[in-house]
């Protein structure tokens, strides 16, 4: 008899193991040798072949299991029971593959008749907790519209079903296990931010909070909500989530203008900022005093929300769109501080470079206007060149590049095209359009960097006699 039992509990265990390591060939081998092992389970911890390979993720051997048992018995009560049953832990095999994150085996399982409803004995978690602790491949095909379930009023899709217990009716997708949790607050816990705007998309609730037990997270305290646990952790992401997904059931997304407060704001049963826990702390409160400054002011209910999360923006550290087109604005600004200031040095240079011809006497409202020009040309000390100074460098390059007046050639030395002069004169034009409409280092480039002469500005001419 001892050894009887002995050999049953090797045959078991070999079983359970090449069903977690997906050998199927070992797996027809015995169940074609001894098909009633199919539905046995090892004696302590109450496993058998769907629960190892559930968990795993071994639909193969689910399937070579079905096949076996339904051999055994035509009436599928065998598979019933076999799918149905739990191991130590209230585990059933659909609750292990949603646990694994194993998304196929969730579906299949749910097409040969596994009861999505099952719970955990100890903490009352369903599948939809599991799937929420960061496996958003198994909680999409749970909350797909594609799964439903038979109820008392007929076939309702998974996610849409209410459940009743001592508490009330609920749907399925906001039930909570013994410490109140929702497969939201899941997904919070574990960071998810995938699983968690799947569970927003599909109408879980976000104004559940815990009940008196924690289930075994000691900084949960009655009371909590998501929004708390997203502050605790500091995730910006997700905050910015929930919050929005609340103004959009609140229905006044973009009907408040310019981040005035709605009727609604700063209500503890209304705004989810507002909710306080069983310690009487906000999630500003939370986010205080885990340090996390960059997410007070999305949180602080004296803010307007639509205000709130403009200024947050998408951004881990907080920075929203305002923030960083000043930023932005402020990189810019020195860029072009900074090719100013070389762009001068380049045309002080390239002015000094040149061969200018005897100046002409000015007038003496000539000489003021160049000795503004050259002032207003040259930067103080402490300061850098800046926009303002574009129209002085314009005046400047055209004081000392061109030549005076006088110094232009006579009528006869005119081409077809005309003048040297008049040709000067609508580059000079030119050239101050440019400077008016066009960034500082295409004009730089233009100007300096040009097979053009200097002085006479005609790029045709080989030999710059007059020059």
């Amino acid at each position: 008899m001892g050894q009887s039992l002995a050999r049953h509990r090797c045959e078991i265990s070999e079983l359970l193991e090449a069903a977690s390591v997906g050998n199927a060939e070992f797996i027809r081998k015995e169940l074609s040798s001894n098909p009633a092992s199919v539905g046995h389970r090892t004696l302590i911890p109450r496993q058998g072949i769907l629960h190892s390979a559930s968990e795993t993720g071994r639909i193969e051997i689910l399937q070579i299991a079905l096949e076996v048992a339904s051999q055994q018995d035509p009436s599928k009560r065998l598979w019933k029971r076999m799918i149905a049953a739990t191991n130590r832990d209230g585990y059933t095999p659909f609750l292990l593959a949603c646990q694994g994150g194993h998304a196929m085996c969730v579906k299949w399982l749910l097409e040969q008749g596994a009861s999505p409803l099952d719970v955990t004995r100890r903490r009352r978690e369903n599948g939809l907790h599991q799937a929420a602790a960061g496996h958003v491949r198994a909680l999409a095909t749970l909350l797909s519209s594609t799964i439903c379930t038979s109820t008392t009023v007929g076939p309702q899709l998974l996610r849409n079903v209410l459940i009743e217990d001592i508490s009330g009716s609920y749907r399925w997708i906001d039930s909570q296990t013994t410490g109140g949790l929702t497969a939201l607050h899941v997904a919070v816990q574990h960071d998810a931010l995938e699983c968690v705007l799947a569970l927003i998309e599909a109408g879980a609730s976000l104004m559940v909070v815990t009940g008196s037990m924690n289930g075994g997270e000691s900084y949960l305290w009655p009371g909590t909500t998501p929004l708390h646990i997203a502050a605790q952790h500091g995730n910006v992401g997700i905050i910015q989530a929930l919050l929005q997904a609340h103004v959009d059931a609140m229905g006044t997304w973009g009907d408040t203008p310019g981040g005035q407060r709605s009727s609604w704001e700063g209500n503890s049963r209304l705004d989810l900022r507002s909710v306080r826990d069983a310690r009487g702390l906000l999630p500003y409160h939370e986010a205080l005093n885990q340090n996390v400054w960059s997410i007070s002011q999305l949180l602080h209910p004296g803010i307007p929300i639509l205000t709130a999360i403009d200024d947050a923006g998408a951004t881990q550290e907080g920075i929203g769109p305002p923030k960083l087109a000043f930023i932005c604005a402020l990189v810019h600004r020195q860029l072009l501080q900074t090719r100013l200031t070389n762009l001068q040095a380049r045309l002080g240079e390239g002015a000094k470079g040149a061969a200018s011809p005897p100046k002409a006497s000015l007038s003496p409202i000539a000489a003021q206007q160049q000795e503004v020009d050259v002032i207003a040309f040259t930067p103080q000390p402490g300061r850098v060149a800046s926009a303002p100074h574009t129209a002085s460098m314009d005046n400047m390059f055209i004081a000392n590049v061109l030549l005076p007046e006088r110094s232009f050639p006579s009528r006869h030395r005119r081409s077809q095209s005309g003048s040297v002069w008049e040709r000067a004169m609508s580059k000079a034009g030119d050239l101050r359009s440019s400077l008016q409409r066009t960034s500082i280092q295409s004009v730089s480039h233009s100007s300096l960097q040009s097979s053009e002469c200097g002085i006479c500005m005609d790029a045709d001419a080989t030999v710059h006699s007059l020059c």
